[in-house]
């Protein structure tokens, strides 16, 4: 006999099926099995015997749902920081909040998950990457999925989706298409060298796919806007620009 984990009158269509399969329903008053209070149960019989009982009320069921996501929703977080915890350089791993710039700290402990990301600018050395990884291991707290990388090795996985190796060749296809998909995506250090035709193509397609589908974007830069719109061709500097101007607040020190 299978209980029936979630209650509900059945429809004319479900009624419908039940009689091609020669069974019908059955309503009857029964106490919750979890909260003893009476509620009315909506069985199932074939030829005349129960095969699957209602046996907890509509909220004991919901009760039960619930828990069930919470352990999920607990269990998948935990995940998420030992995973954070292996990617993230060791140097970041344990930030210190009163230890960054006053500015950074303050975007990074307001910024909430949504379609608008930041981006971290300043000379090197002022902690910009330090409070990148800090609103990482934030958004991994609240079961957001996220992923970090440079810009040297952006643009090496935009080679490599090109290579003869496959093994190389589909470990960078596979990692672009997860920086497409991921809930919070990192590119640090953007306009460290300039970008090659294949990496500006592959970075203008991501920033489009990612804030057409509200995923933001965190970026950090030493370069100045001007001498960041230096690394980029004449061709795609203000799609580019654009997208990072319009879709994050620049914070610079």
């Amino acid at each position: 006999m299978v209980e029936d984990s979630k209650p509900g009158n059945p429809s004319a269509e479900t009624q419908t099926s039940l009689h091609l399969l020669n069974m019908e329903s059955c309503i009857q008053k029964r106490n919750c099995a979890d909260c003893g209070h009476e509620f009315v149960a909506y069985d199932i019989l074939w030829d005349a015997r129960p095969v699957i009982q209602q046996q907890r009320c509509e909220q004991c069921v919901g009760a039960i749902e619930r828990a069930k996501h919470a352990a999920e929703k607990t269990e998948r977080i935990k995940k998420q920081k030992l995973a954070f915890h292996a990617a993230c350089p060791p140097l970041y791993r344990d930030t210190e909040p009163a230890r960054l710039h006053p500015k950074f700290r303050e975007s990074v402990q307001h910024w909430q998950y949504g379609p608008r990301g930041l981006g971290l600018v300043g000379i090197a050395g002022i902690g910009k990457t330090r409070a990148a990884y800090w609103l990482l291991k934030r958004m991994v707290a609240l079961d957001q999925s996220v992923l970090a990388t440079n810009a040297t090795t952006f643009a090496k996985l935009c080679i490599d989706q090109f290579s003869d190796d496959k093994e190389s060749k589909w470990a960078a296809v596979r990692t672009l298409e997860a920086i497409r998909r991921i809930d919070l995506w990192l590119l640090d250090d953007l306009g460290k060298q300039r970008m090659t035709e294949r990496g500006e193509v592959e970075l203008h397609a991501i920033l489009e796919h990612r804030t057409a589908y509200k995923r933001p974007i965190i970026w950090t830069s030493n370069s100045t806007s001007e001498v960041l719109r230096a690394k980029f061709s004449e061709e795609r500097t203000e799609p580019i620009m654009r997208r990072l101007t319009d879709f994050t607040d620049i914070i610079s020190v």
